[in-house]
């Protein structure tokens, strides 16, 4: 299913009603919030992750810039604001920020708050006890103080998981920017990645979407003072590939054995391995790279010019 909550319309209007769609049947079925019962205030700008059966709300701009969570329960029907102790650790008041998921951890990544004052930070909230069955109040935010050498500053961007890493794309710090970056949440670590030249790349832009098909991040649309309706993606497999590191269990059984090939390929040379070998290969760059990969998964392969 596709769930949509909050937005704004024509004449400031704001919303706050939770929209369904069914992909089965192509209908849409919109919640509005029960009379005299809990619910978030009409919002703008805010981020919302689905770990079903709940929706998670954080954020966003209302009357003012907003800093409260709220969890809606899809078997219920019902909103549950999350309240903390006044010094608990939490994330501030925030509006253009981004989230994502890994596992059952909810992320909250920069945005703005004030006269676009750019914040630079991360947090992270572990849903397990939630939805494990337990209470709103055993959820806790943890700031996650990312090491490294770029530039997190930013609102208006975007971020997407692959590979259980987070990869943030373009925003506005005081200029709209096009840069591509990835946190490493296992070790707190931040690092830009180079991404051709400039002509290869989007321009810069705020307020697009992006997400991540298998291992390509597609980002569509923005802002920059003109708006856009293009389409770009970039393979992060390509740019990340380490050949050491990167054949995991799963291939390691498989790679070298002929009874899992339907073909084999010859090279100048005369020798023969299984056609996966040769898919593999287009994978790196580098003869060197793919000599490294196949020893590290403990293949037999010299690679040679393929026929």
């Amino acid at each position: 299913m596709v769930v949509v909550f909050g937005g704004g319309g024509p004449n400031k209007q704001r919303f706050n009603a939770v929209s369904v769609l069914d992909w089965s049947t192509k209908v849409w079925r919109e919640i509005v919030p029960k009379e005299n019962e809990p619910a978030p205030w009409e919002r703008t700008y805010h981020v919302a992750e689905l770990k079903y059966p709940y929706l998670v709300v954080f954020g966003g701009e209302g009357l003012a810039d907003l800093d409260d969570l709220w969890v809606f329960d899809f078997r219920s029907e019902r909103w549950a604001e999350v309240k903390m102790e006044k010094e608990a650790v939490r994330p501030c008041a925030r509006r253009f920020h981004s989230s994502c998921l890994i596992g059952n951890e909810f992320f909250v990544i920069a945005g703005c708050h004030s006269k676009y004052r750019c914040l630079s930070d991360m947090y992270s909230l572990d849903l397990s006890p939630l939805l494990a069955g337990g209470e709103m109040g055993e959820l806790r935010w943890v700031e996650r103080k990312l090491k490294g050498a770029s530039f997190l500053s930013r609102w208006g961007h975007s971020s997407a998981v692959f590979d259980g890493k987070i990869y943030v794309f373009a925003g506005r710090f005081s200029n709209d920017l096009n840069d591509l970056l990835v946190i490493d949440v296992s070790n707190n670590s931040l690092r830009g990645l180079k991404i051709g030249s400039s002509s290869d790349q989007p321009k810069p832009r705020r307020r697009h979407c992006a997400g991540f098909v298998g291992s390509c991040m597609v980002a569509f649309g923005g802002f920059n003072g003109e708006y856009f309706n293009d389409l770009f993606y970039i393979n992060v497999f390509e740019l990340n590939a380490k050949p050491e590191t990167a054949g995991d269990d799963c291939l390691r059984k498989h790679v070298g054995r002929q009874e899992h090939s339907d073909e084999l390929v010859m090279t100048k040379e005369g020798e023969a391995f299984p056609i996966h070998r040769a898919l593999i290969s287009r994978y790196f760059k580098f003869s060197s790279d793919f000599s490294s990969f196949m020893a590290a998964i403990n293949g037999r392969f010299s690679r040679g010019e393929l026929v």
